[in-house]
C-alpha cells in the first residue's frame, strides 16, 4: 500500500531521518513515537506526500507520491494536521463536509451531507453539527477535524497527534473506533502520539524516531524496550505491564533533555 524506500529526512542542521525503508500494509495500525522536535511531524508529512525527500522516495500502490495527481492523492489518503486555521465561518457539519472534496461532490448535496453526519457520529460529535466552530472549545473542535478526515473515506489515514486537546475517556473512544475501523475495513491506520501506553495497547507496528537520523520500526513489543525508550526520550525509565499495553514511567532524579 505505502512504501518508504531509503527515506532521508533533514532539518538545517541535522538529519532526522536515514535510510529508512518500510512497508505499510493494509489494516495495519501505526504509531509514531519520538520527543519534542525529533522530527514525527516532518515524517508524517513525507508521508502524506505535503513534504519532498531529501533522499530516497515514498511510493502508494507502486507509484511515486509525486506522480499521483493531487486529487486522485486525496482520495486514497487522508492527513489529520497538527494545527490548522482557527478562521473558519460555518458550522461544524460544514467543515466537515469540506472532507468531501476530493470526490468532487457538490457542497449541500444530500449525499455528501450524509457522508458528512456519519463522519461525525463516528467521533461521537453528531450533537455539533450545528453549531459553529468558533463556539466549540478545543476537544469539541478536534472531534470534528477528525469526523473530516473520515468523511474523507480514504484507504490511508495519516492522523497527527489525534488526541489533542482530549479528555481521557475520549481517547480511550477515539482509538477503539479509529483502530477498530482500520482493521475492519482494512484501512491504513498511522497516527503521531505522545503516550507510549496508547501505542502499545492499540498498535501493531510502531516506528521510533530518535532526533539524530536513527529510525527504529516494528512489531510494538519488540520495539518498545526500557533501552529504546532511554534512548528516545533522554531519561531513566521503569517499564510497567499494565492492561493490554504497557507504559514508562521516569524514575525519581532521572536526567532529562528537552527539544522545546
Amino acid at each position: 500500500m505505502l512504501e518508504v524506500r531509503d527515506l532521508a529526512l533533514a532539518v538545517p542542521g541535522r538529519l532526522l531521518c536515514a535510510d529508512l525503508n518500510v512497508r505499510f500494509q493494509a489494516g495495519e495500525v501505526w504509531g509514531i513515537l519520538g520527543a519534542n522536535g525529533a522530527g514525527k511531524t516532518t515524517l508524517l508529512h513525507a508521508l502524506a506526500g505535503l513534504r519532498a525527500p531529501d533522499g530516497g522516495e515514498v511510493r502508494w500502490a507502486g507509484q511515486p507520491l509525486a506522480a499521483i495527481p493531487r486529487r486522485r492523492l486525496a482520495q486514497e489518503r487522508a492527513v489529520l494536521l497538527q494545527d490548522e486555521t482557527e478562521l473558519f465561518w460555518g458550522t461544524a457539519l460544514d467543515w466537515v463536509c469540506l472532507g468531501r472534496y476530493p470526490h468532487g461532490g457538490t457542497f449541500g448535496d444530500p449525499h455528501e451531507m450524509h457522508h458528512a453526519r456519519a463522519a461525525l457520529a463516528q467521533v461521537g460529535a453528531a450533537q455539533l453539527a450545528g453549531r459553529n466552530m468558533a463556539t466549540l472549545s478545543g476537544g469539541e473542535r478536534q472531534r470534528v477535524r477528525l469526523a473530516m478526515v473520515l468523511a474523507q473515506q480514504a484507504r490511508a489515514l495519516l492522523l497527527d497527534e489525534p488526541l489533542k486537546h482530549l479528555d481521557l475517556a475520549a481517547q480511550f473512544t477515539l482509538l477503539e473506533r479509529l483502530s477498530s475501523l482500520a482493521r475492519r475495513d482494512l484501512r491504513l491506520l498511522v497516527m503521531v502520539l505522545h503516550d507510549v501506553y496508547w501505542v502499545s495497547r492499540y498498535c501493531d507496528k510502531v516506528l521510533l524516531v530518535f532526533g539524530d537520523g536513527r529510525v527504529l520500526h516494528g512489531d510494538c513489543l519488540a520495539v518498545l524496550t526500557q533501552e529504546n525508550m532511554e534512548s528516545v526520550y533522554g531519561c531513566a525509565l521503569q517499564p510497567v505491564e499494565a492492561a493490554a499495553g504497557r507504559l514508562f514511567l521516569p524514575t525519581a532524579g532521572a536526567p532529562s533533555r528537552h527539544r522545546g
